[in-house]
């Protein structure tokens, strides 16, 4: 992007240099041409980046779940709150809370021992097709259900922040899916 501008300058330059037309000719001069020129360049620049700006601002569906129940974390949980993540550095950064990522541990008990040594409050289950979470953090979630409840959900794509209840709940409480 940034050479057109000369590129045009020199085509029209070389355009009117072959065709032997003189300043003052029927066509504007060289200089008025290129300063036309530059000026719809800029204003076709300005408004590239205008939609630029706004395709940026979409996220894919998945990543858009993510920021959501990020948003929600930040809204609705404690600043003292600890929360598991698969992106921890990313999550802290959108929510401003404490985020650790969870161990890669095949046995589910172990994971919710680590949970609550660590003081875990929330666990957050993106849609993000990361190979950690289909491996450890959602067998843990499923053999463990009693344990968490879905505070927050998103249907399509499926997101949710589990509240980490540390202890199994009783009969009849809300599991997560």
């Amino acid at each position: 992007m940034p050479v057109l501008p000369f590129l045009a300058i020199f085509l029209f330059d070389g355009l009117f240099w072959s065709l032997g037309l003189a300043r003052g000719a029927i066509l504007p001069s060289r200089s008025r041409l290129a300063w036309i020129m530059l000026a719809l360049w800029f204003l076709m620049a300005v408004r590239m980046q205008g939609i630029l700006a706004r395709e940026v601002r979409r996220y894919p569906p998945d990543w858009d779940a993510y920021f959501k129940a990020a948003a929600w974390i930040r809204e609705h949980t404690a600043p003292a709150d600890l929360i598991v993540d698969r992106k921890p550095a990313m999550l802290a950064y959108a929510t401003d809370r404490r985020v650790v990522t969870f161990p890669r541990e095949d046995d589910p008990e172990k994971m919710i021992a680590w949970m609550k040594e660590q003081g875990v409050a929330y666990v957050v289950v993106p849609p993000i097709p990361y190979d950690d979470i289909n491996r450890y953090l959602i067998p843990t979630v499923q053999k463990e259900q009693t344990r968490f409840t879905p505070v927050f959900e998103i249907e399509d794509p499926y997101t949710v922040v589990l509240r980490f209840n540390g202890t199994p709940a009783s009969p009849g409480a809300p599991v997560a899916r």
